[in-house]
């Protein structure tokens, strides 16, 4: 086998990339051979520049950056083109082309670089005087014109001697009181030699005419011409006299005579026509007796607008008082029989004696020393009239003791003895008489004092005394307590002993303590008689009254001392600080705006401002100034004190022109004052048709006039709250179970004696269940005390009682297996009048 090279070399196949930087300054080329890449090459060209288009105003100009050369036999080139020759921008000027009167302005602005580059617009022209125009002589103008374009300002003015002479007159009016007479002054401004005063022709014309209690209005007017200047005036005088009222009068009495609406008519303007709500009075014009009402004159009188009404009504509303019934008991003595003796008021002809069936009970049972006790009593009713009396007699005779023997024993040095005794089998009656057991004597004793003495039965532990012994020191040691000679604790009485105090000498130390004047503690060591005193620097925080600067050292009698060098004896001093007064203010703010501000020194009385703030009323709630938060009459001022006004509401009760009243209240308590419910109280008593209807939100509430009418007349706060579990007792949980309970109290209105109260409650019936086991149930003291029957509508029961308590709806099914009902109970508290966001309307039927 033989190689020969004869096969052609193939040649370079060369081509070219070229990377040229952004500004084409750099640009390196990048040779490929395709037929072996051990040829590549990268060459950094030398880059030629040369212009290619010049910049203008606002364009860049272009240079073209161009490589060129040969590898290897291999030729390459490239170009690139960069705009990076500056604008040269624009060379403006103008020129204004302004008309002969100024009022216009031609402007013709071009650019020197470039002619294509020009503007011609009409500029807005604005003007000044320059020389002002007299009576004679007439002013001058400058007119002008100044703005930019493209950058470029431009500006240029132009006189006109326009401005014409002119008188400068204005007119003042010099009338009469009565509008009588006018004299014009006048006036020019430019030369007060051309004043000039007219007396003027007045003319009169009626601007608003008389009514019976207002006068009418004349209007009086100069107007004319001086020296081409127009003038007028006019005045306004009320001097047309009233015509007065001519007032009649018709009365509407409402049926019960409470109300009545007094008709005044003017027959000279309808306009002035008014009703009168008036004030009505009353006198009672017969009594009333048990069975039959008694009559009551009612009266209106008055004056309005000057002009005097009277009118009565007679009606029959003064309630018969039907039989007032008391009773009084005649007793035997020994409780067998009794009397009752029933007594009218009202009727001494309708009284009754009643021979009552006497029943007994044992009270207190009788016992081994003291007599028993017998309850008789007798009750019943008599013409709706219920009665009842009791009488106690202490009639049952003692029992006397039981009395039970045990034997005596003798006392031994391990146990206790007794005499002789007895005992009562039924009481706690005994004559037992304790005898101390026998022992040894063991005594403590600290030197030749005995600090504790005992006599201890044999086998007894032996406990060494609480107090610790006390040996006085002397001026080189004190002594310690360090235990009893001979004691052991645990052990116990054999033998008649005596353990003596045994006590370890310490050397004295001297206490060197440094205090400040209110006895904390500074620095305090102990130190040995001799040594140096170390006195420290003290300071004293400022208090609330004071700040303070040290002044020296005292004794306890406050009396001024000098602190030695070294230790003597024990020293107890204090600090001494001269003190100023500290000043604080004192604000009042009333619903966050600052409302009076005092400055005060430390102590010095805080008075309140003398002028108390106000709130406005708003739709729901009037406010009454309450006090300050936090303020007191007398207090002192301590520290730097915010008030803040404390405002008290009460709901606000409107009138409709129906006769209804009404109040909306938002809060969860409605405060309501005692004229509000004396009110309520009053319109009940005066019209048996006025009831009141509650909404509690999602429950109704409607009072009727008899239930109204038990109120009391004084302040009411009406409060409803949702009760937690943790607020109910045990019993009532039970009844209650998952279901929601609610608070609602109105003081004192609990019940309402002969009235009736409707109570709407919400409860929802399940699906399937009969609307007829729906029963009421009162609950008192944890327990069921009354059933009620109620109806059910569309998921709400409503039921009737006369007072308020906590009742439960329970839903009664068929009975278990035991017999005993089974319930399903939701809870509703009733109150008084009102829940949160709850509607009261007072109504009158007539």
């Amino acid at each position: 086998m033989k190689d020969v090279a004869d096969i052609p070399a193939l040649g370079h196949s060369y081509s070219a990339t070229y990377n040229w930087s952004a500004d084409g300054q750099t640009c390196v080329v990048n040779i490929s051979c395709a037929n072996d890449p051990v040829h590549n090459k990268q060459i950094d060209a030398e880059v030629h520049s040369a212009k290619k288009t010049d910049p203008t105003c606002t364009g860049n100009g272009v240079t073209t950056y161009s490589v060129s050369g040969t590898y290897d036999g291999f030729s390459y080139s490239s170009t690139k083109d960069i705009a990076d020759l500056q604008a040269i921008g624009h060379s403006y000027s103008a020129t204004y082309y302004w008309s002969a009167d100024g009022k216009t302005c031609s402007i013709h602005i071009i650019c020197s670089n470039d002619a294509e580059h020009s503007y011609d617009f009409d500029a807005i022209v604005s003007d000044s005087v320059k020389i002002p125009a007299t009576c004679t002589e007439m002013g001058t103008t400058t007119y002008s014109v100044s703005g930019t374009y493209d950058g470029f300002t431009y500006s240029s003015t132009k006189d006109v001697v326009d401005i014409s002479a002119s008188h400068a007159y204005s007119a003042t009016y010099e009338w009469a009181a009565d509008g009588s007479s006018c004299t014009v002054h006048i006036v020019c401004a430019n030369d007060a030699d051309h004043n000039h005063d007219i007396v003027a022709v007045v003319e009169s014309s009626v601007k608003i005419s008389a009514t019976c209690t207002e006068m009418g209005t004349t209007t009086y007017s100069v107007s004319g011409t001086y020296g081409g200047f127009t003038y007028s005036s006019t005045k306004d005088v009320v001097d047309i006299d009233a015509l007065g009222h001519s007032y009649a009068a018709t009365y509407d009495w409402s049926a019960d005579g409470k109300t009545c609406i007094v008709n005044i008519a003017c027959s000279n303007d309808a306009s002035h026509n008014a009703q009168v709500n008036a004030q009505v009075s009353s006198s009672k014009k017969t009594d009333p007796t048990c069975t039959e009402n008694g009559l009551t004159t009612y009266s209106v009188s008055g004056t309005y607008d000057g002009f005097a009404y009277s009118s009565t009504k007679d009606v029959a509303d003064i309630q018969a008082i039907g039989h007032d019934y008391s009773a009084t008991y005649g007793w035997a003595d020994n409780g067998s029989a009794c009397i009752v003796h029933i007594a009218c008021a009202n009727n001494a002809g309708h009284n009754h004696d009643i021979v009552a069936a006497v029943g007994s009970s044992v009270k207190i049972p009788a016992t081994c020393t003291e007599i028993g006790t017998t309850t008789y009593s007798v009750s019943g009713t008599y013409d709706g009239f219920t009665y009842s009396s009791t009488k106690d007699l202490s009639d049952i005779s003692a029992l006397g003791h039981d009395l039970i023997h045990h034997d005596a024993k003798a006392p031994t040095n391990a146990e206790v003895g007794w005499e002789a005794y007895d005992t009562c089998s039924r009481c706690d009656y005994t004559t037992y008489m304790e005898l101390p057991r026998l022992g040894y004597s063991v005594r403590f004793m600290n030197g030749d004092t005995v600090m504790a003495a005992y006599v201890l039965a044999e086998g007894t532990a032996i406990v060494a005394p609480s107090e610790i012994p006390e040996k006085a020191a002397d001026k080189v040691n004190t002594y310690v307590f360090s235990s009893w000679s001979g004691y052991t604790a645990g052990m116990t009485a054999t033998r008649n002993v005596d353990f003596t105090a045994i006590y370890t000498s310490v050397p004295v130390l001297y206490t060197i303590k440094f205090m400040n004047d209110d006895c904390t503690v500074i620095s305090e060591v102990s130190s040995g008689y001799g040594e140096a005193i170390v006195i420290p620097t003290v300071t004293k925080d400022s208090t609330a009254q004071y700040e303070y600067a040290f002044r020296y050292w005292t004794d306890s009698q406050g009396n001024e001392v000098v602190i030695p060098a070294t230790v003597e004896d024990d020293i107890a001093a204090y600090a001494s600080f001269t003190q100023t007064d500290r000043r604080y203010t004192a604000t009042f703010f009333v619903e966050g705006v600052e409302y009076a501000k005092y400055v005060l020194y430390y102590g010095n009385t805080i008075v309140s401002p003398a002028e108390n703030p106000t709130k406005a009323s708003d739709d729901t709630f009037d406010y009454s100034f309450f006090g300050w938060e936090g303020y007191t009459t007398g207090m002192v001022l301590t520290k730097s004190e915010i008030f803040n006004a404390v405002f008290t509401k009460t709901v606000k009760v409107t009138s409709k022109d129906s006769g209804e009243y009404e109040v909306r209240i938002t809060d969860n308590v409605a405060s309501f004052t005692a004229e509000t419910v004396a009110d309520i109280v009053e319109q009940a008593k005066a019209n048996s048709a006025v009831t009141m209807s509650v909404s509690l939100g999602e429950g109704v509430i409607t009072f009727d006039n008899t239930a109204l009418r038990t109120l009391e007349e004084s302040g009411l706060d009406l409060i409803i709250s949702k009760l937690a579990k943790n607020e109910m007792t045990a019993n009532v949980r039970d009844i209650v179970g998952d279901n929601v309970a609610y608070s609602i109290t109105s003081g004192n209105n609990k019940t309402f004696g002969n009235g009736k109260v409707t109570v709407t409650l919400p409860y929802q019936l399940d699906s399937g269940k009969d609307a007829d086991k729906l029963m009421i149930y009162y609950i008192a003291d944890g327990h069921v005390a009354e059933e009620m029957p109620c109806l059910y509508n569309d998921g709400y029961v409503t039921f009737v009682t006369n007072h308020f308590s906590t009742y439960a709806v329970m839903y009664v099914d068929s009975e278990s297996e035991q017999g005993f009902p089974i319930m399903y109970m939701a809870i509703g508290a009733i109150g008084v009048l009102a829940l949160v966001g709850g509607l009261i309307a007072v109504k009158r039927r007539h």
